[in-house]
Order: C-alpha cells, then sequence, then structure tokens
C-alpha cells in the first residue's frame, strides 16, 4: 500500500506554511515533510533543518534527498524518509518548489500538487508585513508571482480567511486519498 504525496507550491508569502500547519491540526495523521534549507534557522514561518550549503552538498552527494532545489540562491531538500513514510501507506505534505515540480514528478509521478494563490496585492501586503525582503526583491517577487505559469496542479484561493484555504485543502485531499484506497 502506499500512501499520497501532496506537494504545495505558490510564490514566496501566499502563506503555504501557514496553511500546512492548520492542515496538520486537522488532519493529524498527515505527515508534514521538513525541509532542509541552506539558511540560518528563524522561527518566523516554517520549521526546517538548517543546514551550510557545504553540509548540503556532502548529505546531497551522499544520496540523503528525494528532491532538491534551488531558488533565491538557497539550497533546498526533501530527506528520502519520506519515501519510509509513503510505502507504509502514510499520507506526507511538503512545501516544494514551482520550478521544481516537473522534476518532482520524474522522480514520484503519483504526487498531488497543490498550488496556493493570492492575488497580487494580498502577496504584496504578506510580504512588506513579513519584512524579509527589501522594496526590490519584494517587486522581484511580485514580477515572478504574476508570470510563472503551472499545469496539471489544483488550486486553492488563499485570498480570504486562512481557514477557507485550508477547509478547501482538507476536503480536495480527503477526496485524492479516498480515490487511491478505492483504487
Amino acid at each position: 500500500m502506499s500512501g499520497c504525496l501532496f506537494v504545495f507550491v505558490g510564490a514566496s508569502g501566499v502563506g503555504k506554511d501557514s496553511v500546512l500547519r492548520c492542515l496538520k491540526n486537522r488532519m493529524p495523521e498527515l505527515h508534514i515533510a521538513k525541509r532542509v534549507i541552506t539558511r540560518k534557522q528563524h522561527t518566523e514561518s516554517e520549521d526546517y533543518e538548517s543546514l551550510s550549503p557545504e553540509q548540503f552538498i556532502t548529505q546531497l552527494l551522499e544520496g540523503a534527498f528525494i528532491f532538491h532545489w534551488r531558488a533565491h540562491g538557497v539550497r533546498y531538500g526533501i530527506r528520502k524518509s519520506v519515501n519510509d513514510i509513503l510505502q507504509a501507506g502514510g499520507n506526507v505534505a511538503i512545501n516544494g518548489s514551482r520550478a521544481a515540480l516537473e522534476e518532482m514528478r520524474a522522480i514520484y509521478p503519483a504526487l498531488h500538487a497543490i498550488s496556493i494563490n493570492v492575488d497580487l496585492e494580498v502577496l504584496e501586503e504578506r510580504l512588506i508585513a513579513r519584512g524579509r525582503e527589501n522594496e526590490d526583491e519584494i517587486a522581484a517577487r511580485l514580477k515572478r508571482a504574476s508570470q510563472y505559469q503551472i499545469t496539471n496542479c489544483h488550486i486553492i484561493a488563499n485570498n480570504g480567511a486562512l481557514e477557507e484555504a485550508v477547509d478547501q485543502c482538507a476536503l480536495l485531499m480527503k477526496d485524492l486519498m479516498r480515490d487511491v484506497l478505492s483504487a
């Protein structure tokens, strides 16, 4: 038996980590895979494992990751232990990458991609409020968000109350899990 792999994608600031945290509370059986990231640890948004670039490369060469990608000058990885959970029938959600999604599908074709989207005005407000990027970096993120097109992906709007997006995600994920079980 194999569980479902859900890959959440979307521009930085759309609320992927917030949605995932709420989903974990709503669906305690759902495993949220912790990302490995080559940046210093902070507690502002997500819980992740921090590695130096050198440690990351060493682990990458040792085959530690099922998925890995680069974005914004940082390396990201998802540990291979996700495979054990899936093979045991567990369901896993990860905060993934729009740019790496096709590579992820090549590695794990049965994944379910869920794109969290917001209007650009909402995204701009969120990026300003979190205070991690300067004005030029925010402008660049907004430009990328407006130009990026994802195909073959479930779309969840997160413009309003977070609980609305979480409700939509939970319903979608439960339907997809039910489909896998009945197949």
